[in-house]
Formats: C-alpha cells, sequence, structure tokens
C-alpha cells in the first residue's frame, strides 16, 4: 500500500498503473481482466489514488484537491467517467464507479469544506452508472468481452460500492444482488471471493440467507 508521498510521486510521474497497484482498496487482490481493465483507465488509477489519500490525511490537502480537479476534467459528456474503447457509447462503468466511491468519500470525509464541483460530478457520475445497468441487473459496456467480464466487472462495482447509500439509491440493488446469488455457484474463484466482500457491505436484507453476517 502506497504512502501519501508515494502516491504523490506516481501521480506527478503519471505511471498510473504502478499507482492503482498500489491504491487497492483493502482486502482486494487485483484479478488480472480487473488489472488490464482499470489499468486502461488512468482516471480510475487517480479516483482510487484519491480515495486513498482522504483516508490517510485529515481534511483536504493539496493532493486531495489536485487529484480532484484532474478527475472532475475528465468526466464525459453523459456524466460517466473513462474510455468504453470503441466510437459511439462513452465512459466505462468500472472507471465511474472508482470515481464515484471518491467523491463519495469526498463529500462524507470533507464535509466541513464542501466541493460543489465535486458534489455536481457525483450526482451525474451516479445517473451514468445506473445507466450502464441492463435489464438483468450487471452492468455492461462494449470493453466486456465474455459474460465472465461483465460479471467480474459488476460484482468489483458492488465490492466497491455496496456501503455506499447514494449507490443504493441510484442504481437497482436488489436485481443485482439477486443476479450475483442464483450465479454464485458459476463463478470463477476470484468473482466468487469479491461476492463474499460485497456482502459485508450489502444491507442485510438483500444478502442472501447463507452469507448473512451479524454485524
Amino acid at each position: 500500500m502506497l504512502s501519501v508521498h508515494q502516491i504523490e510521486r506516481q501521480f506527478r510521474a503519471r505511471h498510473f498503473e504502478s499507482l492503482l497497484r498500489g491504491v487497492a482498496p483493502i482486502g482486494i487482490d487485483w484479478p488480472l481482466p480487473l488489472q488490464i481493465r482499470l489499468g486502461s483507465q488512468p482516471v480510475a488509477a487517480m479516483a482510487l489514488a484519491l480515495k486513498r489519500v482522504i483516508e490517510l490525511t485529515y481534511g483536504p490537502t493539496a493532493l486531495s484537491r489536485e487529484l480532484t480537479q484532474a478527475i472532475i476534467d475528465q468526466q464525459n459528456a453523459d456524466g460517466s467517467f473513462g474510455d468504453s474503447g470503441i466510437r459511439g457509447p462513452l465512459g466505462d462503468p468500472l472507471a465511474t464507479a472508482a470515481v464515484i466511491a471518491a467523491l463519495s468519500a469526498l463529500a462524507h470525509e470533507h464535509a466541513s469544506a464542501p466541493h460543489p464541483e465535486a458534489a455536481v460530478a457525483l450526482e451525474r457520475a451516479l445517473a451514468a452508472l445506473a445507466n450502464f445497468q441492463a435489464d438483468d441487473g450487471l452492468f455492461h459496456c462494449p470493453a466486456d468481452r465474455t459474460d465472465d467480464d461483465r460479471a467480474l466487472g459488476s460484482i468489483f462495482i458492488l465490492t466497491l460500492l455496496a456501503g455506499d447509500d447514494d449507490f443504493r439509491q441510484a442504481v437497482r440493488l436488489a436485481d443485482l444482488m439477486n443476479w450475483c446469488d442464483e450465479h454464485a455457484g458459476n463463478l470463477d474463484r476470484e468473482a466468487a471471493k469479491l461476492w463474499r466482500m460485497a456482502c459485508i457491505d450489502a444491507p442485510a436484507s438483500l444478502r442472501p440467507a447463507r452469507l448473512r453476517l451479524v454485524a
């Protein structure tokens, strides 16, 4: 796990893949498909770096302000973040979710020093993420090459944001949880591990009975 000084150095050097590996959420070992997908999205690395800086510091800092502005400047016209990888649709749900996690942390931890532009960006990003959700509850974009990619990406989003009230209100969380529960037996090892982690932060009423944990 990188220190604040190391995060700043990697950010300024634009070593986004190294930055991403060093700011992975606690408990998450990046599965290779996620490393590749997120590694192609510099804004995702910056967002997770901002989230980590907020966790390691007290109140706004020069680095958190710079990261915040750099992220906001990359918001797409539809409110999403990242690049879909093809001409046409904008954004990537994984990158958008990473930004939501960072801007939500910013709003909660720096509530005494509100950032109006970040608040607007967060609201637009939540709406964009909801638009990535398909009828079955999973999130989708053209970067998904296989059904396993789509499931892994969606479960990663759930792991990252299941504890976020704004996320839970913006998306159809029950549909996403139900899909994961119904297909749990077919998930690969890495996706299954993330799914179990996601259940810790999900509302108790939506957790599968076999995964319900005592609070």
